[in-house]
């Protein structure tokens, strides 16, 4: 690694992903099928209506345009982060939009991360029965993180993106459960169409812990409803 970044990684085990019709699960070294993190958090009954609603207003064709587009985006910029802090590669042949999120991304990283213990780790939890791959675990700002990257058209408000902190709050008690290392925050690094900066919000993952079991109980008791 040439990276400039200090690289304390912590030795976590490669876990399968298996799709199904219910959503992506992970198959864990015991055997059991974990959802993933993201599934449960889509599977919350009014998020699902919510999406519904949207689909209909658009249509469906377009909703699926919009969707995997923002999905092939997300993807694309995860790879270059990852791709940026291990080696700090910077691509010469990207789209202006997508140079200018990556550049905002890279910066406010080099500026912050001061220790990776963890790149684009598969993650688990016997406690939750979840799993996950956490983008970036490190210390930020002198404090052990979860970060994770979001892309989107427009500014957030942090109202809209609860689910974001829980998702990171999530992979946070995972990698504790595996590692016995202590991440208390949360950092979400959110590019923006036509923004130069991301907005980076860091917050402390115990404001989240209770929604996060909320959710992750509910989701167990639908599935052995089977509603």
């Amino acid at each position: 690694m040439t990276s400039r970044f200090k690289f304390d990684l912590v030795g976590i085990e490669e876990i399968p992903t298996v799709n199904t019709e219910r959503g992506r699960y992970y198959r864990v070294p015991t055997g059991e099928l974990y959802p993933s993190v993201t599934t449960v958090l889509s599977e919350q009954p009014e998020k699902k209506s919510i999406l519904d609603k949207w689909r209909k207003r658009i249509g469906i064709e377009q909703a699926e345009r919009i969707s995997t587009k923002a999905a092939k985006r997300g993807t694309e910029m995860h790879s270059l982060m990852e791709t940026y802090i291990i080696d700090e590669c910077i691509p010469k042949d990207l789209m202006p939009t997508t140079r200018q999120i990556f550049n905002g991304l890279r910066y406010a990283v080099d500026n912050n991360l001061e220790a990776v213990l963890s790149i684009e780790a598969s993650l688990y939890s016997h406690r939750l029965k979840l799993a996950g791959r956490a983008d970036l675990i490190g210390q930020w700002g002198g404090v052990n993180a979860v970060i994770d990257y979001k892309t989107s058209a427009k500014v957030k408000r942090e109202e809209w993106i609860r689910d974001y902190f829980i998702q990171a709050t999530a992979y946070s008690i995972m990698f504790e459960e595996l590692t016995s290392i202590n991440v208390p925050n949360v950092v979400l690094l959110i590019g923006c169409d036509g923004e130069t900066h991301p907005q980076v919000f860091v917050r402390q993952r115990h404001d989240y812990v209770q929604d996060l079991f909320r959710i992750v109980d509910e989701y167990h008791q639908r599935q052995r409803s089977g509603s």
